[in-house]
């Protein structure tokens, strides 16, 4: 899956925490990201001149590749956390009411 559409960042969430994201019991999402993704989410970031967004997909097969739940809200933050394992560690933040 391409990380950034237009004004846009996806990712997959699984089904531990897709329903907490999306009823804001938990707004935000934590990636290690390899140093292009990093370079890629920076400039990205940086550069807006609009509300960037995030898309949040439930990857579970629980929900079925027919009828996938998706949600999409308005990034608060972005954030570098530090390094694991040679990967950056972002948190990804949103707010609920979008």
């Amino acid at each position: 899956m391409k990380l950034i559409e237009g004004d846009t960042i996806i990712f997959n969430s699984d089904w531990n925490n897709y329903e907490d994201e999306e009823n804001g019991k938990k707004p935000n999402t934590q990636r290690l990201l390899s140093r292009a993704d990093v370079e890629e989410v920076e400039i990205w970031w940086k550069t807006r001149s609009a509300p960037r967004k995030i898309e949040m997909h439930d990857n579970t097969t629980r929900v079925g590749l027919l009828n996938p739940r998706i949600f999409k809200r308005t990034l608060t933050d972005v954030r570098s956390v530090g390094e694991l394992l040679g990967k950056f560690m972002f948190v990804f933040s949103w707010s609920h009411k979008s």
